[in-house]
């Protein structure tokens, strides 16, 4: 007999990794709406535009033709602050056929509605994978969604031409997967000359040059590299940021290794760099970690910046560029 898996009348997904955030949503919208119509079952509000009532009476509605009425919040940070004590209140008498799902970025667990969250339903993490964590969640994707192995130099391969962004690096994996899984394919892992091919050496040669003419201060021929990475796709200007991020670390955790007296083999093999290894080693040694620590810094703000609509990714990597070779 197969054991029935509970339903809460609460989930909140909480963190600030969106795709994570979708895939999760997905998953849980198909299992609690299980073989219902989601035009009879689903309702799904903007956060910034819900009002409690409204939610409130979608919930408490008796479901047509379906077990229960799923009311999904997207972005709901400013409808949970906005009606938070009314909140904890639902969840002392929830409805007993509805499911109410919020995704936030924030949900500290500290607080009266997340400890009642917590007592009657479920919180679901979505947080950002760390760099530690991320070749592991990306192989776990690739295994889970299409039955393909990927190898832990694989994903740091792909890592270093997209950057560390989990949506972007997903949406790759996606990409590879349709290309290596075509009709009646018996291919089960990706492989270095997939990546290559659908992800492209473009970028990684693109990101190099950048950070080899700033490395040299040459500011015009670092921003006509940064013009040609920019200019890759549409895509192209988010993921800049996260790859060269990613380098200046690999360049600052090098350079820290060089300066305790490690050989130049042994970086390569610690920090698993599978191209251009003449390349990188002359990166760290003409780079100072003080400068390697203020690329990243930069490279921080230019995210946090571009995220809360303050700049493009563009235009503060140009800023960054300059100051930079101009240090």
């Amino acid at each position: 007999m197969t054991k029935k898996v509970k339903i809460y009348p609460i989930y909140v997904l909480a963190g600030k990794d969106r795709r994570l955030a979708i895939d999760k949503l997905d998953e849980l919208t198909d299992f609690l709406l299980g073989d219902a119509d989601p035009q009879l079952a689903l309702e799904i509000y903007e956060g910034d535009r819900a009002e409690l009532a409204m939610v409130l009476d979608a919930l408490r509605t008796l479901p047509f033709l379906a077990e229960r009425r799923i009311v999904v919040i997207k972005q709901a940070d400013s409808f949970i602050t906005k009606y938070r004590g009314e909140l904890e209140q639902y969840l002392e008498k929830p409805a007993e056929t509805g499911v109410l799902v919020m995704l936030a970025d924030s949900f500290p667990a500290t607080t009266r509605l997340a400890k009642a969250t917590k007592k009657i339903g479920k919180i679901i993490k979505t947080a950002p994978a760390s760099m530690r964590e991320l070749p592991g969640f990306l192989a776990q994707y690739a295994t889970e969604k299409h039955e393909l192995s990927l190898s832990s130099n694989c994903a740091s391969m792909l890592i270093e031409l997209v950057g560390q962004d989990s949506g972007v690096l997903l949406s790759e994996i996606d990409k590879i997967a349709a290309f290596v899984k075509g009709p009646g394919s018996h291919i089960n892992m990706i492989k270095p000359k997939d990546i290559q091919e659908i992800v492209g050496d473009n970028k990684l040669h693109t990101v190099f040059n950048v950070i080899d003419a700033m490395t040299v201060g040459k500011t015009g021929l670092a921003l006509e590299h940064l013009d040609k990475m920019l200019n890759q796709n549409k895509d192209a200007e988010f993921s800049a940021v996260g790859a060269l991020a990613w380098h200046f670390r690999r360049l600052y955790d090098a350079r820290v290794l060089l300066d305790q007296g490690h050989p130049a083999g042994e970086i390569i093999q610690k920090l698993r760099i599978w191209n251009q290894k003449e390349q990188f080693i002359g990166q760290v040694r003409g780079m100072k970690i003080t400068d390697a620590a203020k690329a990243i810094t930069m490279l921080a703000d230019i995210d946090y910046h571009s995220k809360i609509g303050k700049t493009t990714p563009g235009d503060g990597l140009e800023k960054m560029i300059i100051t930079f070779c101009n240090r």
